[in-house]
């Protein structure tokens, strides 16, 4: 290809249609536990997070709730990856040697989604929400006079351990705990409509064992014998897996997440979708010195902490649970 400003034109466009074609076509795994936030500044405040609607009887005068409770602020950050195409080989009309790395290339700017939100997950153990404690943590208070909530698992009654690995018994603890969650009002959030489990290779096994099969092997009351009996958890929440939980300090982590809501737990906050542009003046100081143009996928966005409200986590740390309740 002789080299000059329409023929590199065309090249660009080409190489934009494989990178479009590959970040609209890819869907991350992490799509349904978010909330696609469009955002048109450098940062947004969330001011209504603890501020949640719900309706009550008009009694003589309304309520007025505050929206500016919440100075929860996400910043959006800029990412990019470059890539130089050697002159030479546009000359000799190797360019379609290209192709396949600008459709990865639009496929892993899509992914990114993913790379940012789990490891959210993972850090939630140690990293504060809007609420001011912990994403994960114990008695987690929203506004003045909430009786707050618990979206992890503690030590307390029965056979519930503190962070305790996915078993049929933490899942059923978890799913209870979100089920029976109620607002800073103190009314039922009507959890349990779409649950996601999110987990870890290693554990997926365990999870499709709780949700996916049809019969679990049960011991009796005398705890003497073993049977398979009909699995009452299937099909109450779906499975997300994610190999960054697996590299992660903490392996066997998992998390419930309730995804049915207009809300969700995690913000995906877009400033500027992931766009490939390109350095292609024949006569620029790069391709002077270089022999090479550039082309680069460019975005601006975040994750961020949204509503712990419909989370659930263990570290997966802890002791086993051997029975529920």
């Amino acid at each position: 290809m002789q080299i000059n400003q329409s023929n590199l034109t065309d090249l660009y466009r080409g190489y934009r249609v494989l990178f479009d074609d590959a970040l609209q076509g890819t869907i991350p795994i992490s799509d349904d536990i978010v909330l696609r936030v469009p955002s048109g500044n450098n940062e947004e405040k969330y001011v209504w997070l603890g501020a949640i609607p719900g309706m009550r009887q008009l009694v003589d005068e309304i309520q007025i709730k505050n929206l500016a409770a919440s100075d929860w602020t996400i910043e959006n950050l800029e990412f990019e990856d470059t890539v130089a195409v050697k002159q030479r080989d546009i000359e000799n009309d190797r360019y379609g040697i290209y192709n396949p790395f600008f459709t990865a290339l639009g496929e892993a700017a899509r992914y990114d989604q993913d790379i940012r939100v789990l490891p959210l997950l993972l850090g939630g153990f140690s990293t504060s929400d809007y609420t001011g404690s912990n994403f994960f943590a114990s008695g987690k208070i929203r506004t003045p006079g909430d009786k707050g909530f618990t979206n992890i698992l503690v030590t307390g009654t029965g056979s519930q351990q503190a962070n305790a690995p996915l078993s049929i018994y933490s899942y059923r603890a978890a799913r209870a705990n979100l089920m029976g969650r109620v607002n800073a009002a103190g009314r039922p959030m009507n959890l349990g409509r779409k649950l996601v489990l999110v987990c870890g290779a290693a554990t997926e096994p365990i999870a499709r064992q709780i949700l996916v099969a049809d019969t679990v092997i049960q011991a009796n009351t005398s705890n003497d014998a073993l049977a398979a009996v009909t699995n009452i958890d299937k099909g109450t929440a779906t499975i997300v897996t994610s190999a960054l939980i697996d590299a992660s300090s903490t392996p066997n982590a998992w998390f419930l997440l309730e995804t049915g809501l207009s809300l969700k737990p995690i913000a995906w906050q877009v400033n500027k979708n992931p766009v490939l542009t390109a350095l292609t003046q024949p006569d620029s100081d790069h391709v002077f010195k270089k022999h090479e143009f550039l082309y680069q996928a460019y975005g601006r966005y975040n994750a961020g902490y949204l509503f712990s409200d419909l989370a659930f986590g263990s570290t997966g740390a802890g002791s086993t649970m051997t029975a529920y309740p």
